[in-house]
């Protein structure tokens, strides 16, 4: 997580250092560049070997603080938890990169997805016993036991929503989130570097900062 979260406060200060230097700007703008050792492999968010870029393109329903710890609305307004379920309002008008809109039922595509994966994620999702649509905007976790740490899981990458289209494929070459930076395979270089555009659909640009990041592979 502290990558991603790195990622995220240094777009945000090199908007606001540009803010200070040239007036107010309602458009991202700039460029970030970062260094990584690590290689990107794929767009499976629930694999260790695209945690260095998953969060630039991916983003959860909720996210943790610049405390890390206190959680904070992201693709969910809010939420509600009890010991049998958990209740969670969407947020409207929201789009993942390849043209899908966001809703109730990605939402439970995902869950699903993330119960049968197999993976060390599985298992922060196993008390979640049924998945009830009220609407596309709200959504409930109905829980077998209490399980106080469920909206704390929804803050960490193994939570990270992806389009229901590329669950049903399976094929991970391409990433398909709703976060701010969409990639770009034809400006990036394998070994060298991975290029992120700003996604002109984003639900928040006043929040995204710069409008490109490069995350430049030091071998």
């Amino acid at each position: 997580m502290a990558i991603f979260k790195s990622l995220r406060q240094a777009a945000a200060s090199a908007w606001v250092l540009a803010l200070l230097t040239s007036g107010a700007r309602a458009e991202p703008a700039g460029t970030l560049h970062y260094g990584t050792m690590i290689q990107h492999d794929n767009w499976n968010t629930l694999v260790k070997s695209g945690q260095t870029y998953t969060g630039i393109a991916y983003e959860g329903l909720l996210r943790a603080g610049r405390d890390g710890f206190t959680l904070e609305p992201s693709l969910a307004t809010s939420w509600r938890l009890t010991p049998t379920e958990l209740e969670l309002t969407l947020r409207p008008d929201v789009w993942f990169h390849d043209g899908m809109r966001f809703d109730a039922e990605a939402v439970k595509q995902n869950i699903e997805w993330i119960k049968r994966s197999g993976t060390q994620w599985a298992a922060g999702f196993a008390n979640v016993s049924e998945i009830v649509i009220r609407d596309p905007l709200h959504i409930t976790l109905r829980l077998s036991e209490p399980t106080p740490t469920l909206p704390q899981r929804l803050a960490t990458r193994g939570a990270y929503i992806v389009s229901p289209a590329a669950i049903a494929i399976g094929s991970w070459t391409v990433e398909s989130g709703t976060g701010p930076w969409v990639h770009d395979p034809v400006a990036s270089q394998r070994g060298a570097k991975e290029v992120f555009n700003y996604f002109d659909r984003y639900w928040a640009p006043q929040d995204v900062g710069v409008k490109s990041i490069v995350m430049h592979v030091f071998q």
